[in-house]
């Protein structure tokens, strides 16, 4: 199938994908220090001012370093969940093997929202604090040891939401 796509479709794709995933991060970046800005109770007169100060306050490494953790995380959990259902769809002819395939994809994909959560309170902890990395992921998973579902919870919401302003814009 990929031999059919063109070349370049296939890398404005990929390149796409690249810019995505960095403004992401840099969104995550200024809004994280602009919500502990106005926490703390620090006044800026305009937008401007509070965006220059959030780049300039904070390293882009550790932020980086746990975003690709969580990216690498994330996107081998999803390669998996592409093999269930590939395994699915090639086992269907059987009613029970099919019920219990079908299962098992909405339980890996409920458990892939939950650490999803975790994944991004890390990057939040790395901005705001001087960890990176699999220590970041660490303090995520203790910091948020009780409040799994609720994590979960949150992450389908806003996936609804994400999806349902993806699709208007089609």
């Amino acid at each position: 199938m990929v031999a059919k796509v063109p070349r370049r479709y296939l890398l404005l794709g990929l390149s796409f994908l690249g810019i995505v995933h960095l403004l992401d991060l840099l969104s995550t970046i200024i809004i994280v220090n602009s919500a502990s800005a106005i926490y703390v109770g620090e006044k800026h007169r305009n937008l401007k001012k509070r965006w220059h100060r959030s780049i300039k306050g904070v390293s882009l490494k550790r932020p980086l370093v746990t975003f690709i953790y969580a990216l690498i995380l994330s996107s081998l959990y999803l390669l998996g969940l592409i093999s269930l259902a590939t395994h699915f769809c090639i086992t269907s002819g059987a009613v029970l093997i099919t019920i219990f395939f079908g299962f098992l994809s909405i339980a890996w994909s409920a458990k892939h929202m939950e650490w999803n959560a975790l994944w991004n309170m890390a990057v939040v902890i790395s901005v705001l604090e001087e960890k990176q990395g699999v220590i970041a992921l660490g303090v995520s998973a203790y910091v948020s040891r009780g409040c799994r579902r609720l994590g979960l919870f949150l992450m389908l919401i806003f996936s609804v939401w994400r999806l349902a302003l993806r699709l208007s814009c089609l």
